[in-house]
């Protein structure tokens, strides 16, 4: 290869310059240690025979390789030289013996081959395959982030209502198995987003949804969502190895079993979708109550911690279903058979009803029973207002509903919006 380009080196020293125009002529042929020899100096039929001869001798491919560039070099700047190249064929063909016979172009670029081509491949712009690396905003949205702080304020309240030792409340929150505790949490919540936008778009469910990457014009591909939530299944379940305490490892375990087949399985079956996702929601302070008392060492104090997870329970149900109700146009055209569809939307609101009043009435329990209890203090006292508030304004909404048999959009979608502050005020009444 170093000879060859040392003897274009050097015949590009040849150049025939007129005061318009020059010219750059190299032959190269038949490549041997006897040196090049130039196929203008011989026949055509000897051109053939050396061909013939070469090949037999040294057994290996012979080559020819024709330059003849025109270059307009009457446009020269400072810094370089601007000219016009006049390529007009680049040719690569099969070596034959009537290659001598053709006739060298002035103004163009020939390339001869034999059983071998060294052509420029020519560049395309290729889009790049996504991965999950580029696709990472989008991933990250169909887990719906907005829910992670409410994740963290069950987190924190399962902890809080834990029974008390030794270690104070924030030692408990930093320990390093209850910082696992809540990225399993939090990977749990992002599995039940994501598996569920999955597997709708892959049945056809929920084409309304405002906000679907999979859905859009340049979509994001199925399969990187499949990826992206095998790595997140992945990290949820190394995180439930250093879950502490067995119960609250099951619990963990449990909630990922239930995000994997809820789509898929559960969510086409009549009250078993809503009840699922209850549990999951309810599930995320009793696994980290239940962690609590593992790493302090405690047990007992029961109370309060299942209050909180009934009024998570039975408000998420009924919060469920009156979502159901908005979004009943949309199931009964794909064959999600909730409650509304099957049941009606005045049954519907009738059972939302009866949610937002169970709620109502844990939340007010307890302080009730401490003031009757004879334990009244200003704590008390502020415990009994809050949950005194939201647990009226859930009852508000709910009938608010009941009244319009859920035939109203706007009051309907008030109630599912408005349902977030109610619920944040029922558990501030623990504090």
């Amino acid at each position: 290869m170093v000879r060859w380009i040392l003897t274009l080196l050097f015949l590009g020293s040849l150049f025939e310059k007129t005061p318009s125009k020059g010219y750059f002529l190299a032959a190269v042929e038949g490549f041997s240690h006897h040196g090049l020899t130039r196929p203008w100096e011989h026949s055509n039929k000897e051109n053939s025979k050396r061909l013939d001869n070469t090949q037999k001798k040294h057994g290996h491919l012979v080559i020819r390789f024709y330059v003849n560039e025109k270059v307009d070099d009457s446009i020269e700047e400072e810094g370089g030289v601007s000219g016009n190249l006049n390529t007009t064929t680049v040719k690569n063909e099969a070596e034959d013996s009537s290659m001598g016979k053709k006739e060298i172009p002035r103004s163009s670029t020939s390339v001869s081959m034999t059983e071998s081509s060294f052509a420029t491949p020519v560049s395309k712009d290729v889009s790049p395959e996504p991965t999950v690396r580029s696709c990472l905003p989008d991933l990250i949205a169909m887990t719906r982030p907005y829910n992670n702080p409410v994740v963290v304020l069950f987190h924190m309240l399962g902890i809080y209502l834990a029974p008390q030792s030794t270690l104070s409340f924030w030692k408990v929150l930093f320990t390093p198995s209850m910082m696992v505790t809540l990225v399993a949490l939090l990977l749990t919540s992002s599995t039940s987003m994501l598996v569920n936008d999955y597997y709708d778009f892959k049945l056809g469910h929920d084409s309304m949804k405002p906000f679907q990457p999979l859905n859009t014009p340049s979509r994001l591909p199925l399969k990187i969502a499949k990826r992206f939530l095998s790595y997140l299944y992945a990290g949820a379940l190394l995180c439930v190895t250093m879950v502490p305490g067995v119960p609250a490892r099951m619990t963990v375990v449990m909630g990922l079993m239930l995000t994997f087949w809820y789509t898929q399985h559960l969510k086409p079956r009549t009250w078993l979708k809503n009840v699922v996702c209850a549990s999951l929601i309810a599930l995320s302070p009793l696994t980290s109550g239940i962690a609590a008392m593992s790493v302090t060492g405690t047990s007992g104090g029961w109370e309060s911690l299942f209050r909180v997870v009934a009024i998570l329970f039975v408000g998420i149900l009924g919060r469920e279903i009156t979502m159901d109700i908005s979004d009943m146009a949309d199931d009964g055209l794909h064959g999600v058979r909730t409650v509304p569809v099957v049941y009606g939307t005045k049954f519907a609101s009738t059972v939302g009803l009866v949610c937002s009043g169970a709620v109502t009435s844990l939340a007010i329990a307890g302080p009730l029973g401490d003031i009757l209890n004879g334990r009244w203090n200003g704590i008390i006292l502020r415990r009994s207002i809050l949950a005194a508030v939201g647990g009226l304004a859930q009852l508000r909404h709910g009938w608010r509903v009941f009244q319009t048999e859920g035939q109203d959009d706007d009051i309907v979608n008030k109630a599912i919006n408005e349902g977030i502050f109610t619920v944040v005020l029922l558990l501030a009444s623990f504090v």
